[in-house]
């Protein structure tokens, strides 16, 4: 009994000893750590947003025209509808860029010493189109209505419109997040400097 009695008292000098060393261990390297830096990111801008809105437009104004066109048959009709559309859905656009940036901003920049992340990319503009997309088709639809006064025109072209305008979205801001990996660099190598 006195040898049982032995190792379970060996056994806690050896535990009080081992907490005792942990307590008395240098701290200094634990304390020295700096917090980790948030990413950078490319930031939240109307004027950006707006840029990158005007791209959207010019191609999709390119191709409803003639989507326009090949519905109605006329050049006024088409030219109008393309005005009417683009300046609607250009307003949902901007202010949806703008609200990304803000609360969700891009950090997929080389200033954060990583390579431009395609997968990241069509993640966030695929999260971006999901609530763009609702929005603008609501608009461009409600648009081509009250333009034509026809409900078979408006399910006609308002739906050829809708499925055309999700490749030119993903190709627009795609280009414009290889940009803005490549800008951020540039404009942050600055600023260091």
């Amino acid at each position: 009994m006195t040898r049982g009695m032995e190792y379970g008292g060996t056994r806690r000098m050896a535990c009080v000893a081992a907490v005792t060393l942990a307590m008395l261990w240098p701290l200094e390297g634990i304390a020295q750590t700096a917090p980790p830096t948030p990413p950078v990111s490319a930031g939240a801008s109307v004027s950006h947003a707006a840029t990158k809105g005007l791209t959207l437009k010019a191609a999709l104004a390119l191709s409803s025209l003639t989507l326009f066109y090949a519905g109605t048959g006329s050049v006024v009709a088409s030219g109008m509808l393309t005005t009417l559309v683009s300046a609607a859905s250009y307003t949902v656009y901007v202010t949806n860029e703008y609200l990304w940036d803000l609360y969700a901003p891009n950090t997929n920049v080389s200033a954060n010493d990583q390579s431009f992340s395609a997968l990241s990319s069509v993640s966030r503009n695929t999260a971006k189109f999901l609530t763009f997309k609702p929005t603008v088709m609501a608009v461009d639809w409600g648009t081509i209505y009250l333009y034509t006064g026809s409900l078979s025109s408006m399910f006609t072209l308002g739906p050829a419109f809708s499925l055309m305008s999700p490749l030119i979205f993903y190709l627009n801001n795609t280009a414009w997040d290889w940009y803005d990996w490549r800008a951020v660099a540039t404009s942050t190598m600055a600023a260091r400097q």
